[in-house]
């Protein structure tokens, strides 16, 4: 059986004890709204949401910041933009995820096709230190996401899940994210799978 590869991402309006290390959101834009189902398998229209990482000198910084806001402007001036969230972790500066969600495959199709998408990408191997790590996702479980303060910290985190008899991955973590979303002080919970492991 194949393994689960999820993606975590929560918000939290004050600061906690966390497992995972935190990360501060550095830009952000959104159109629409987000669903809470999990997509139908082989849905030709169902979201798509791509995960990015990369680690920058910190020397460049403003420079990878500067890039990253021309690429969130023109992205979402394109067809089939859903949302972007550029986050920074705190305890090892200027290494970047980038969670980016496209209303379906075509537009993603589209988006990687696009000029700044390539000026990004050019940057991100001047500016970088690591390579540009992107990974495709589905929802597996997303709610709307509630308004933050300047004191909000978001948590990324990776989980690998082996199927074993007995064991259901997909419903503990929807459980986990529908109980979360209700707990004092939470603004985001959201679920990911990795869309090589349906």
């Amino acid at each position: 059986m194949s393994p689960v590869h999820v993606r975590i991402l929560t918000g939290l309006a004050c600061l906690a004890l966390l497992l995972s290390s935190p990360v501060t959101r550095v830009l952000q834009a959104q159109a629409g709204g987000r669903s809470t189902q999990a997509p139908t398998p082989g849905a030709a229209t169902r979201p798509v949401t791509i995960v990015s990482y990369v680690d920058i000198l910190p020397a460049s910084r403003a420079q990878a910041i500067d890039a990253f806001r021309t690429y969130r402007d023109a992205s979402r001036a394109e067809a089939g933009f859903v949302a972007l969230d550029i986050y920074e972790q705190q305890r090892r500066g200027a290494y970047y995820a980038l969670v980016e969600t496209w209303a379906s495959a075509a537009a993603l199709d589209a988006h990687e096709k696009a000029p700044h998408t390539a000026v990004l990408r050019a940057a991100m191997a001047r500016l970088g230190i690591s390579g540009f790590d992107q990974r495709p996702y589905g929802p597996l479980t997303v709610a709307p996401a509630r308004p933050v303060n300047s004191q909000a910290v978001y948590v990324v985190t990776h989980v690998d899940v082996i199927p074993a008899p007995g064991t259901d991955a997909e419903r503990i973590l929807r459980t986990l994210a529908e109980r979360s979303r209700t707990e004092a002080g939470s603004r985001r919970f959201d679920v990911l799978q990795h869309g090589m492991f349906p």
